[in-house]
């Protein structure tokens, strides 16, 4: 699984960003991504970027931008399906400078505008920033396996895969939320878009956030489906959907430039997918 880190902040209250907490920020999600970093910004906003190089380990590095520098994208996370997407994008005139499946997003942006989110297959978070509109979009897979936290600030917002990258940012303050505490010893867990800091909220799996200067607006571009018809079709046919589903999943899982592990504890779940990989 891989794990680099994005985060960043945006506002629009005309005060120039402040690149030592882009820095801070960067250097919190160190950890995430040892091999490379890098950080975007302009006028209304700073996009942080830390990566463990799986795809395209010499010329992938982010944030990644198009041709005129008007969109900028960073991700964490995997495409599964990049390729199939990219054909797509350059047999309608899309150039690629890169083989990083973070630049379909580039180029899928351009042609299909932020729906084109809804054609992606894989675990990921991620930002975009179309400098023409001043607005930034943060979206996050259907499932919620990579992590957004995000907190309005004074004109804008705050983000990034880890709560300690908000909190180099001066508007955060690290009061605890006693409601996401009380959620924690019930359940186990913070529930819904709780945090154990007040202000700091989890970006819903399946939303996308849109910010720009008339305030932030969230889409949900997926929910989990419900079964149509009720009809139990027996044990057998669930056998077969169940095993076929996984053979998918863990063979566009295996897209890699590098070698590939499993962590393995010998269970029914981790033993079938090693079973699967091999």
């Amino acid at each position: 699984m891989s794990m680099c880190g994005i985060a960043g902040y945006c506002h629009f209250n005309q005060a120039p960003l402040d690149p030592h907490i882009l820095l801070e920020m960067k250097n919190a999600l160190a950890v995430r991504g040892p091999d490379d970093s890098g950080i975007y910004q302009d006028d209304s906003v700073g996009l942080v970027h830390t990566r463990l190089s799986i795809i395209d380990i010499q010329s992938g590095p982010q944030p990644i931008t198009n041709e005129d520098d008007s969109i900028c994208v960073i991700l964490n996370g995997e495409i599964y399906n990049f390729k199939e997407l990219r054909e797509d994008l350059w047999n309608k005139g899309h150039l690629f400078r890169t083989e990083t499946d973070t630049e379909v997003l580039v180029h899928g942006y351009e042609e299909y505008g932020i729906s084109f989110v809804e054609q992606l297959n894989g675990m990921f978070a991620a930002a975009i920033w179309d400098k023409k509109k001043k607005a930034l979009y943060l979206f996050r897979d259907r499932s919620g396996i990579k992590p957004l936290y995000v907190s309005e600030c004074r004109g804008g917002l705050i983000f990034g895969s880890e709560m300690k990258a908000l909190f180099q940012h001066p508007d955060i303050q690290t009061a605890i939320e006693p409601e996401a505490v009380i959620s924690y010893l019930s359940f186990r867990y913070a529930i819904g878009e709780q945090t154990f800091f007040k202000g700091i909220q989890k970006l819903p799996p399946g939303v996308i956030l849109k910010i720009d200067e008339t305030g932030i607006t969230k889409e949900t571009f997926w929910q989990y489906p419900l079964p149509a018809d009720g009809i139990d079709r027996g044990e057998r046919y669930y056998q077969k959907e169940l095993f076929e589903l996984i053979q998918d999943s863990v063979q566009k899982q295996m897209m890699s430039d590098v070698s590939v592990g499993a962590f393995l504890s010998g269970g029914v779940d981790s033993t079938s997918i090693v079973a699967l990989m091999s």
